[in-house]
């Protein structure tokens, strides 16, 4: 397969469970069943319809990303992802890690803007917002999601996620309002940086750990992979799973 290289047991299972995802969510139900989600009087995208604008599950999908973090799509669901999971995989090692991407990271929020333009208008009149805002909104984030696949092999996989993907920008931000992010016992960090070098988003993983002794940055995308390569046991998860798991813990030991 396309990403055979990869030697850790966790990112397998990851890119195995988005490729499985994909199949069952985004082909297997909607043509089996042909589900519809009804909101506001009309009907948008098929089952999951995560990223459909104004769907109902598009708001249930924002209280998990509050409670688990943008990981729950970024790194294990989303349909987007999967190609650069895998047809992309190879060249995860041209990811540009400088000050320059860094900064280009902004320009998320301009997707960001227009996705809330669009549900603004969606919620103002459902039945007028495609064609006042949403399929300008739609036409700036297809075109450009399709044309980042032409860069991929001089700007890393994740070239898209980084700078432009409006969803990347919401449930990032989400994720750092909500209980999400990866601690840090920064006292043990012996900057060796194998953190910054397999980020595929080019986060700054080190510097954070030394400043905020944790990386909470809507940049995260949870994949875990600046976690499994510390060879300090430096950083770990934390978000709503821990917390559960931690009070189960307390109720069995009663």
């Amino acid at each position: 397969m396309c990403f055979s290289g990869e030697k850790d047991p966790y990112q397998k299972a990851r890119i195995i469970t988005i490729l499985s995802l994909y199949v069952l969510l985004w082909l297997l139900i909607p043509l089996a069943f042909k589900v519809q989600v009804p909101i506001l009087g009309g009907e948008w995208g098929s089952f999951p319809a995560i990223h459909t604008i104004g769907s109902l599950t598009f708001f249930i999908y924002m209280g998990i990303v509050l409670l688990f973090g943008k990981r729950v799509d970024c790194g294990w669901c989303c349909p987007c992802v999967t190609a650069r999971e895998t047809i992309g995989y190879p060249f995860r090692d041209k990811t540009p890690r400088n000050g320059l991407w860094w900064k280009l990271r902004h320009l998320k929020w301009l997707t960001l803007s227009l996705l809330v333009v669009y549900l603004a208008f969606m919620i103002i009149d459902a039945g007028t917002a495609y064609n006042r805002a949403g399929k300008f909104y739609y036409d700036v984030v297809t075109y450009g999601y399709y044309a980042s696949f032409l860069l991929i092999p001089l700007t890393g996989n994740r070239n898209f996620c980084r700078v432009l993907c409006p969803f990347a920008a919401l449930w990032g931000v989400l994720s750092v309002a909500g209980l999400y992010r990866i601690k840090a016992k920064k006292e043990e960090c012996i900057a060796c940086g194998k953190c910054d070098r397999v980020c595929d988003m080019g986060i700054p993983v080190a510097r954070l750990v030394r400043e905020k002794g944790e990386i909470r940055t809507i940049e995260c995308m949870g994949c875990g992979r600046c976690v499994a390569v510390c060879p300090q046991n430096v950083l770990s998860f934390y978000s709503a799973a821990g917390i559960l798991k931690n009070l189960f813990y307390k109720f069995i030991k009663r």
